[in-house]
């Protein structure tokens, strides 16, 4: 699903949370990481350019 900015809305961080608690799992990322769901799958990105999540790794043992 793709937003158009007018579609977009700025909203606390505890109405996200409560709108979509799964996002509670991706907080932590450092600045400059993006995360994209697609189907229920993350992709990571960082500076947009997606990233090989490792299998052993906790979005990996998770998400596949």
């Amino acid at each position: 699903i793709f937003l158009r900015r007018q579609e977009l809305s700025v909203v606390s961080l505890y109405e996200a949370m409560v709108s979509v608690p799964f996002v509670t799992r991706f907080l932590s990322l450092p600045v400059g990481y993006q995360v994209v769901f697609d189907g229920g799958k993350p992709t990571v990105l960082r500076d947009f350019q997606a990233l090989t999540v490792p299998v052993d790794s906790y979005l990996g043992r998770t998400y596949t």
